[in-house]
């Protein structure tokens, strides 16, 4: 996954050179460098960008795995895995609640996954009413063969 933290590490460079920015030029220079690095992203292919994405939300959500919590829709789940598999990810959680979760989740089998077990996964959104802490939930976790 170093190519991943590698672009994190830029990603946040990013971000900090904008809330560092004390005028507007500043804001557009960060703004500028955002597009640029956002469109290599891209350009390293749908299923690397979207993998990639997982991976930073599950960094900002405080979870060890990328998590799978939202539906495919550019790329197919052997697509992932096969993304997976090039990167060296060993394990990935699933906490998708869409209606055809069951489908993906045997995607994933047939692409040669095996269930290792549940964990629960930060969603990284919201924190539950009057609580400090993120909201958690259950989620399958898969051992990339």
């Amino acid at each position: 996954m170093k190519n991943f933290e590698k672009e994190y590490e830029i990603y946040e460079g990013i971000k900090k050179a904008f809330d560092a920015a004390s005028d507007e030029a500043g804001k557009d220079a960060a703004r500028a460098s955002y597009q640029e690095w956002a469109a290599g992203v891209e350009a390293k292919g749908k299923a690397y960008a979207d993998t990639y994405r997982m991976y930073q939300d599950a960094r900002e959500a405080g979870n060890s795995y990328i998590d799978v919590r939202d539906s495919f829709f550019r790329i197919t789940e052997q697509e992932f895995i096969d993304q997976l598999r090039s990167l060296g990810v060993e394990f990935f959680t699933f906490s998708a609640t869409w209606s055809s979760a069951v489908e993906s989740s045997w995607a994933f089998v047939q692409a040669g996954c095996t269930v290792e077990g549940m964990v629960q996964v930060f969603t990284g959104f919201t924190k539950g009413f009057g609580s400090t802490e993120p909201e958690t939930r259950p989620a399958f976790l898969y051992k990339v063969n």
